[in-house]
């Protein structure tokens, strides 16, 4: 491509002017001190930490935190999507403001070195001798540590208030500590008073849970496809012998084959190798404006001598591989699929919306906003460890680093570079982490519920798909790096698979989890089966580069990626799943909320899931309801019997024939409350002695007679459903712009539950909740806090249930 070309291609990427930024920036700061007021917070304070134009969607995604007396509360973090037309269209995270205290004082006893000592020694380093080598000052007092002779780099502190729901507010020092040895990276909070480590999250990400679990039989596909026509040369210029897209790795590929030119010209303007924005490459080595690849084998964090391949004026970096032998024998070879791979995905995911505004991984970022200077740092055979690999992510314009390790399971060892899948992978937890909360923020996803294993789990897979795919293939996770073969189900809990007999795990099993990569597990496979109903939809691409294509994986990559800017700070499932939602808003009107919503409730992401507090696993309640509370399909051929037993514990029990062993939906009182195996029985603890029953086998469609206790009462759902409401449930006007009135008509005296929803499913108003009285009533809505689009009311008694479309308009 031509210099000329190239420069055009920048001038046309430039963000939005400063002052559209800032005039976003002012409404979503009008709109959070507004939520605030509303809370009776009518003086509280923001800091704005990042404003991110999306080059997708043409929003701006403002995220700020709350500030008392001129430090920053950690823990109030809140995002807000600002439209076009400058309105707020999506908020998340001001429930978390706090009250400040008149008590709260900001003057600290222990000082910056105390706090950076404080966090050695709770994470059991030698050594904490901390110098002040640089102070900004201010309120937050912040200043530049030495290394202490602990820490691989120089330690940055400053003061904050830390925010805890059951400890409240306490001023803190922030430490930054990167171990010497590169194995984990500290965002600490230090009790300024105490000494006490209030909490600290590992910004390091290690992939696997250090040892190989059993081997699991169950198949999965191979790759047969050679390099994909859409990476094919633009000019006959040097160019690199790897394992190319979409190969996993060597055990399910061809070969290898010579990519020339593989560098996006929107994404890499002037290619792999510049730094300097002119034309010409600055290195000739694995090393350029997006990733410097090495090998580290003394794991002493810095490349070895030498260890850059050299690719000479032509560029040309094709180096020999026998994987009979040694990894220490094909160095050259590792680093260039290493470092071809790092610049895949930068340049892919360039076009899904991860550019340098908001945060994405460059030296030089061409003027188009974010901070450079912070290109991945990419360590093959790293002598750190074995059997595993890892990502540290820090906030922007702080340089990552990857580090790919051996493996020693198979013989001989094998080379965790050649395994694309786990590359993508870590390279994954930098997306997910600069994404969530802003780029500027590091440690957004420390909480217990975040789901980043997942996302990485599930990019690794989006990249290495192909059109012999399906979506009942079993997909292992690390299958050549922990040496499973190509038959093996990898390193996770299950393989990858929409089939419930594969794989049948769901929202509610994390409950029961503590350990991110399990948790992390069961967010990729409810992404894995919304990407399937996706594909089935709209078909599959293998331009990955198209992000303006219409295939489901395409659409999906930009609905996953777009979705985390959506979703709060210290995310969980439900959160992450309103982000997505919010994204196909964004992104395309809404066109495919319904395909969206069908998936994450077949998983227990259904309409009235409940995460509880992301910072816990054990509070969230899965669902497998509809928005809109969908009755069941009409019976014909199962016979279901409900019986009670009563007790302590009384529960509802469920039994039907025939039963054929698949999987069937349990619905209770019109809503779906089980996905479970089709094995002609059922507990339910939640039911009452009233509740009315269903179930239906999710392939046949069949389904059971309504049935309850009382069959001569209750005997189905249209029984269930006589005249609890007598008039209809009406809003004038609508559309509404201020006010409008709610009427319906009670034939008799009922518990009544009268709602509004926006089109994401999310709750925004309760106009009645409790018994009333037989009659007519009126409830007024008041609209005037709510941005302008189409909303859901629904109003429900025990019998029936009555839905309507509002619209709000400014």
């Amino acid at each position: 491509m031509s210099r000329l070309l190239r420069l055009a291609v920048i001038a046309s990427l430039l963000p939005l002017g400063a002052q559209a930024q800032s005039l976003r920036a002012d409404a979503a700061l009008d709109h959070a001190r507004r939520a605030a007021a509303a809370d009776g917070l009518a003086s509280a304070d923001f800091v704005v930490t990042d404003a991110v134009p999306s080059a997708r969607s043409g929003a701006e995604y403002v995220y700020l935190r709350q500030s008392i007396g001129g430090l920053e509360v950690v823990g109030t973090e809140a995002s807000l999507a600002i439209g076009r037309s400058g309105d707020v269209f999506h908020a998340v995270g001001l429930e978390r403001l706090v009250s400040p205290s008149a008590s709260l004082s900001a003057a600290p006893t222990l000082t910056a070195a105390d706090a950076a000592n404080a966090v050695a020694r709770h994470n059991r380093l030698r050594g904490g001798a901390f110098a002040v080598t640089e102070r900004t000052g201010g309120p937050s007092q912040a200043v530049v540590l030495s290394d202490g002779g602990v820490a691989a780099e120089p330690v940055p502190a400053r003061l904050v208030w830390h925010a805890d729901e059951l400890k409240g507010v306490q001023l803190a020092w922030e430490v930054s500590l990167y171990q010497a040895d590169a194995q984990h990276w500290w965002l600490a909070y230090v009790d300024a008073r105490s000494g006490r480590v209030l909490s600290q999250t590992d910004l390091v990400v290690h992939d696997t849970f250090g040892e190989a679990p059993p081997l699991s039989l169950v198949p999965v596909r191979e790759h047969t496809e050679a390099l994909s026509p859409f990476v094919a040369a633009r000019s006959n210029v040097g160019g690199y012998r790897v394992y190319a897209m979409p190969d996993e790795a060597p055990i399910y590929s061809s070969g290898r084959v010579l990519v020339t030119d593989p560098d996006d010209a929107t994404a890499s303007p002037f290619g792999w190798h510049d730094t300097n924005g002119s034309a010409g490459a600055e290195y000739t080595i694995t090393r350029g404006n997006n990733v410097h690849a090495y090998t580290d084998i003394d794991a002493n964090n810095s490349p070895d001598t030498g260890s850059s391949p050299d690719g000479g004026a032509g560029l040309s970096f094709d180096f020999p591989v026998d994987l009979n032998q040694a990894p220490s024998a094909y160095r050259p070879a590792s680093v260039t699929n290493l470092f071809y791979w790092n610049n895949v995905i930068h340049d892919v995911m360039y076009q899904y919306g991860f550019d340098e505004a908001s945060g994405n991984f460059q030296v030089n970022n061409y003027g188009r906003g974010g901070a450079g200077n912070d290109d991945v740092r990419a360590e093959a055979q790293d002598g750190g460890g074995t059997n595993n690999a890892n990502f540290a992510t820090p906030a922007d314009g702080s340089r990552p680093r990857m580090q790919m390790y051996i493996g020693t399971y198979s013989n001989p060892d094998v080379d965790g570079s050649f395994d694309n899948g786990v590359v993508v992978h870590e390279y994954g937890h930098g997306i997910s982490n600069r994404l969530t909360g802003g780029p500027s923020l590091a440690g957004c996803l420390g909480n217990a519920e975040q789901m980043g294993e997942g996302w990485s789990d599930w990019y690794a897979m989006m990249f290495t798909m192909d059109g012999a795919d399906d979506r009942t293939d079993s997909r292992g996770m690390g299958n050549y790096l922990f040496d499973y073969g190509v038959n093996g189900g990898g390193i996770r809990l299950a393989p990858y698979d929409t089939d419930f007999a594969d794989n049948g795990y769901t929202y509610g099993n994390t409950a029961s989890m503590s350990a991110v990569h399990q948790i992390g597990f069961v967010w990729a496979t409810i992404l894995w089966e919304v990407t399937w109903d996706m594909i089935d939809a709209h078909g599959f691409s293998a331009d990955l580069y198209n992000a303006s294509g219409t295939a489901g994986n395409q659409i999906m990559l930009n609905l996953v990626t777009e979705g985390m800017k959506l979703q709060p700070c210290q995310p969980g499932f439900v959160t992450g799943r309103d982000g997505i939602l919010a994204a196909d808003q964004a992104l395309y009107g809404g066109a495919h909320t319904a395909t969206l919503q069908a998936a994450f409730a077949r998983r227990g992401l259904g309409f009235s899931a409940d995460q509880g507090s992301s910072t816990r696993t054990n509070d969230n309640q899965e669902a497998f309801d509809l928005w809109g509370s969908e009755p069941p399909p009409p019976p014909t051929a199962i016979t279901l019997t409900v019986t009670r037993t009563g007790g302590r514990r009384p529960k509802n029990n469920l039994s039907w024939s025939p039963a054929d062993g698949g999987r069937v939906l349990v619905y209770r009182n019109g809503s779906s409350i089980a996905n479970t195996k089709d094995d002609g029985s059922y507990s339910d603890r939640n039911g009452g002695a009233g509740d009315v029953y269903q179930v239906c086998e999710t392939d046949s469609g069949d389904c059971s007679n309504s049935t309850s206790l009382a069959p001569a009462a209750l005997a189905s759902a249209s029984a269930s459903s006589s005249a609890a409401i007598d008039t209809e449930l009406r809003v004038a006007p609508n559309p509404v712009a201020s006010s409008a009135r709610v009427t319906f008509g009670l034939e008799e005296a009922a518990d009544v539950q009268l709602e509004v929803f926006n089109a994401l499913g999310q709750r925004v108003a309760v106009l009645a909740s409790g018994p009333l009285g037989e009659g007519n009533h009126e409830v007024r809505f008041d609209a005037t806090t709510l941005p302008s689009g189409v909303y859901l009311y629904r109003l429900q008694t025990e019998a029936e249930v009555q839905t309507g479309r509002l619209v709000v308009t400014r």
